[in-house]
């Protein structure tokens, strides 16, 4: 089943973006230029983090939810929030060593 659903831009452009399942495996596609090569975009995030916050709900959360795409989302994410984390405790570390040096 291909559900399409329509995005704004940033810039006030309108993306389309494809959700498409098949067997219980989701593809997404979308119209803007890093989505039209197949790159991770915000447009596609958006769809995924709506499946998952339950604003769309045409497609079967329950489904989705076990699916390679939204596993790899998550941990993705998940990722993204340690690495803010570890950024975070490098400043942190990185002041106070300057305090040190500088007596």
């Amino acid at each position: 089943m291909d559900y399409k659903y329509s995005v704004d831009g940033s810039e006030g452009n309108v993306y389309t973006v494809i959700l498409k399942e098949d067997d219980g495996v989701f593809n997404l596609s979308c119209g803007c230029a890093a989505g039209s090569y197949g790159k991770k975009c915000k447009h596609k995030a958006g769809i995924i983090e709506n499946i998952l916050s339950g604003q769309i709900n045409d497609v079967s959360k329950s489904d989705f939810l076990g699916s390679e795409l939204c596993i790899h989302y998550i941990s993705l994410k998940e990722s993204e929030a340690e690495l803010e984390q570890i950024k975070k405790d490098v400043k942190r570390k990185t002041a106070r060593l300057e305090r040190v040096m500088a007596g």
